[in-house]
């Protein structure tokens, strides 16, 4: 009986998505914000007002500008007789069980050898080379690393070559750029105390537990430092908190209220809990009978394939559902396909941003993609390797480009995200924030979406591992997110924030 019931459940829906495509839905609109009537449960006005303050209002940017402003952000090659040799790009990976760890030191000669290669692989293989200054810029880097290498003894730490590496190259702010252990992109976190909450009045002031009404902050207006957030009961309330750079030792904000009153609070930092890894990437379970959808990675490696097919088909039965809670957290992204595809069947739409990207199409880009390829196995579909090169600018695909879209979407999403949120699964967020019946809690992802299709290599002697994206996107703000990453609706402690979730559906969701 219940397969029965499941087939004819998916039989109207698909029967629903048909019908849909040839005659069209029409979907109510207003000032280019699309409403969700007839969802089954919806945003109330309150909730509704805290979510549009995050969300991105509707372009004033021209496809025909962005593509402009977009196309004079890729190098120009004149030629390619300075591209790297292929057999010094190309990277074997080790055999399972070996580690490929760096050396300790190398040699002077070896370290000049190994800059001027890094340099040689960034200028054609790395898609932010012009983003981040081109020649004048990276051609400095590697000159001032050049300077610093010391030639007393003969050799450098690899330590030390790493550093200095890191440190000429600070102008980068990529979060998926990295040398070694270090990351190109200097990120931002919470720092909060979740101890201490205000509600707001009619007025849009803060007023304290004891009545006290919030003036200033540090001498600034209080909602530069108020972040909304959930009770334990489910209220809507706000905490101190900002965004500092996340090597920040502390941070300290003084609280002025109405009645003259001071009140010192020392921050502290909030980090995501330890990224959950184990078991397959998706699973459909629940949450005091919510519909819970875990979605831990969107690589589609091995076994992994079939659970990603999965999340893409269970679109179909979330579309029923009132109430869904999309788990996002410790999900570092992979292949932004299934994300796509699993707001198509959700919508019957392609939400998402204006936007324009185009991918390195060099000799050296396609070696550290197929190295990355090799390093993971089977590795993801290299969907961007479909796409044609320009005949009109060497090097490079055609620019790609993507509609503003806003989608109507029938259940209510809870959306959960953590700092471990990034790449594909920003692309996912950003789908989201195009939709209507959503809302997000959790703190700011990592902020590694403005490039992708990340290709790696070794250098030969130091064994440092490199991780070079070879796609470059921009949005129609022409800003990047990259270190600060997408910033929830409801600020909420890692380690609450199921239980958060779930007060909050019930007292402001499915309550009578």
């Amino acid at each position: 009986m219940r397969r029965r019931m499941q087939h004819l459940w998916f039989t109207r829906r698909w029967a629903l998505l048909f019908i849909s495509v040839l005659l069209g839905v029409a979907i109510s609109c207003s000032e280019g914000v699309v409403t969700s009537e007839g969802a089954r449960a919806a945003l109330p006005s309150h909730v509704k007002a805290v979510a549009d303050g995050n969300r991105p209002m509707p372009g004033t940017v021209s496809p025909e500008v962005l593509m402009s402003q977009f196309a004079e952000l890729l190098y120009e090659y004149g030629d390619f007789s300075d591209e790297a040799p292929a057999t010094l790009v190309r990277y074997d990976p080790a055999p399972i069980g070996v580690v490929d760890a760096p050396v300790a030191q190398i040699s002077i000669d070896q370290a000049i050898e190994e800059t001027r290669l890094l340099f040689a692989v960034l200028k054609y293989g790395y898609a932010g080379y012009r983003f981040f200054g081109g020649d004048e810029a990276f051609g400095a880097a590697r000159e001032s690393i050049l300077s610093r290498i010391g030639r007393d003894t003969g050799f450098i730490a690899t330590e030390e070559l790493l550093e200095l590496m890191v440190d000429c190259l600070g102008f980068v702010q990529d979060g998926h750029f990295a040398i070694g252990s270090r990351a190109l992109c200097k990120r931002f976190r919470l720092y909060a105390d979740f101890s201490i909450e205000f509600v707001r009045n009619d007025k849009g002031e803060f007023v304290a537990i004891d009545g006290r009404t919030l003036a200033r902050v540090d001498s600034c207006i209080p909602s530069d430092y108020m972040k909304a957030s959930i009770s334990g009961a489910g209220d809507i309330v706000y905490v101190p908190g900002l965004l500092v750079p996340s090597d920040a030792q502390s941070a300290g904000i003084v609280l002025e209220f109405g009645d003259g009153s001071r009140q010192s609070v020392q921050l502290s930092p909030v980090r995501s809990e330890t990224p959950e890894t184990r078991g397959l990437p998706y699973e459909l379970t629940d949450l005091e009978g919510i519909p819970l959808a875990k979605c831990r990675a969107f690589l589609p490696v091995g076994d992994s394939r079939e659970s990603m097919d999965m999340f893409v088909r269970d679109a179909e039965r979330l579309w029923y559902e009132s109430v869904v809670i999309l788990d996002l957290r410790s999900n570092r992204g992979g292949d932004e396909m299934f994300a796509k595809q699993w707001c198509l069947r959700l919508t019957l739409k392609n939400p998402g941003p204006l936007g324009a990207g185009a991918e390195l199409k060099t000799s050296t880009a396609m070696i550290l993609r197929d190295n990355t390829k090799r390093r993971l196995g089977s590795g993801p579909e290299d969907g961007q390797r479909r796409s044609p090169p320009d005949p009109n600018n060497p090097g490079w695909s055609v620019i790609g480009q993507s509609s503003e879209v806003f989608a109507a979407n029938k259940p209510v999403l809870v959306v959960l995200m953590d700092s471990y949120c990034a790449s594909a699964t920003e692309g996912l967020i950003d789908y989201l924030r195009h939709m209507d019946n959503v809302v997000f809690m959790g703190i700011n992802t990592s902020g590694a979406y403005q490039t992708g299709n990340v290709g790696m290599f070794v250098l030969p002697y130091s064994r440092l591992g490199v991780w070079v994206p070879t796609l470059l996107k921009l949005n129609a703000s022409g800003t990047s997110i990259d270190g600060i990453g997408f910033l929830p609706d409801f600020w909420v402690a890692p380690e609450c924030i199921l239980e958060r979730a779930a007060a909050f559906i019930r007292r402001h969701l499915l309550s009578s």
